[in-house]
């Protein structure tokens, strides 16, 4: 039997919310695919496209996921068996005012530029890069207050860390009934700067998670 996919076009939040409705309901320990698209929803796809200013809505989290039988006071596991890029392209791109080195004066504010993938790694002026996709943006819903999908907290969300890769097992605080599982905002990391947590530079793609 085919494993259930979720996508963005099913159902996507830009808010964590305590309320938050279900776009599917799985019982516990099924495994699914999870259809990611790229924090800023295909918004840029020339290098000619800008990113001005940061858009109010970013990052379109896939979900919620309603896990049955799961209540507050519990903890989700999640095992990510696989992260597979969707898109021929990654996107390299600086905005004014946000970001790591947003006040280097050497870097160009804004900047776009379109990184074609091949394989396992992408290329960026010729050079190619290796790569692994990781998450960036992976949540339950909250407990009381509402969060963006651009920030952490202690429900997860906007964690951008390199831990949230194929083969690992993270696991959520439960605050409301069926944890309510969302993620978004995949991207392609470094490998090597993956091994040794020191990731400076997003490549950012649409994905598959599974």
């Amino acid at each position: 039997m085919p494993r259930p996919t979720i996508s963005y076009e099913d159902n996507h939040v830009f808010e964590f919310t305590p309320g938050m409705e279900p776009a599917y309901s799985a019982r516990s320990g099924e495994t699914l695919t999870i259809e990611t698209i790229d924090g800023l929803s295909g918004a840029i796809q020339t290098n000619d496209d800008l990113l001005e200013a940061m858009p109010e809505e970013v990052n379109a989290a896939t979900g919620p996921i309603e896990v049955r039988a799961v209540t507050p006071g519990d903890v989700l596991k999640i095992e990510i068996e696989d992260v597979r890029i969707t898109e021929e392209y990654g996107r390299v791109l600086t905005t004014p005012g946000f970001g790591l080195l947003h006040d280097e004066e050497s870097i160009d504010h804004p900047f776009t530029r379109i990184t074609p993938i091949k394989g396992d790694t992408v290329v960026f002026e010729g050079i190619e890069v290796d790569i692994r996709p990781v998450i960036g943006t992976i949540d339950v819903a909250p407990a009381e207050e509402s969060y963006t999908t651009l920030v952490p907290h202690d429900h997860g969300g906007n964690l951008d860390t390199t831990d949230m890769t194929a083969g690992t097992t993270a696991y959520f605080p439960v605050f409301q009934d069926g944890a309510m599982l969302a993620m978004d905002d995949s991207k392609g990391r470094n490998r090597r700067v993956l091994e040794d947590d020191r990731e400076r530079e997003d490549r950012r793609e649409g994905s598959q998670v599974s």
